[in-house]
């Protein structure tokens, strides 16, 4: 199936609010609420404050299938665990802290990935590939070479981010305000 992905900026500027707002009601996520919560609460405001976009996608219906939220951010890589080649890709991009192993990287951010359960059955290897096909555009315009994003301490959902097709590896942890685990992973592009 065909999908597309549409800024929800050109849709600030070519719908009603009460327009959007339907749209953004038609998303569900009871897997993971907090997915659902900041579609319709949050991402409209950080687009405004150019925070980070969000891309609305839509099946051949017109149905909304899911959507991805994309930054950009600097990052830090502790190279110590790294090998020498995986050194060298990231010293390309980012740059060493004096006489450490920790590189600073800038890099894409993938913030938000999620599928709607109330609609057509977009595959999350199917909406990562539109992100990251979305990043590579971004890329091509002002260079880049690095993804990253974080994701629970859940072994399925890492399993399917380090999948070969997706490409992610694991590089950190940390801990949310919340108190989650959170695993950061990144791929080069």
């Amino acid at each position: 199936m065909n999908y597309t992905s549409i800024n929800i900026l050109d849709l600030m500027r070519n719908e009603t609010p009460d327009n959007l707002q339907e749209i953004l009601e038609e998303f569900s996520s009871p897997i993971n609420p907090e997915v659902s919560s900041f579609l319709k609460q949050s991402a409209v405001d950080f687009a405004k404050k150019y925070q980070s976009i969000t891309y609305l996608v839509f099946g051949a219906y017109d149905e909304l299938a899911g959507y991805f939220t994309i930054t950009f951010r600097q990052i830090s890589i502790n190279c110590a665990r790294l090998s020498r080649t995986q050194k060298k890709r990231f010293a390309r991009f980012g740059k060493f802290d004096d006489g450490s192993e920790i590189c600073q990287v800038p890099a894409f951010l993938i913030a938000q990935l999620g599928k709607n359960f109330s609609e057509v059955k977009i595959t999350g290897t199917s909406l990562l590939s539109l992100a990251i096909e979305k990043i590579n555009e971004v890329r091509h315009q002002i260079g880049g070479g690095v993804v990253f994003l974080e994701a629970e301490d859940h072994a399925k959902l890492l399993d399917f981010y380090q999948r070969p097709e997706n490409g992610f590896i694991p590089f950190d942890e940390r801990t949310a305000a919340d108190g989650t685990k959170l695993i950061q992973l990144y791929r080069f592009l």
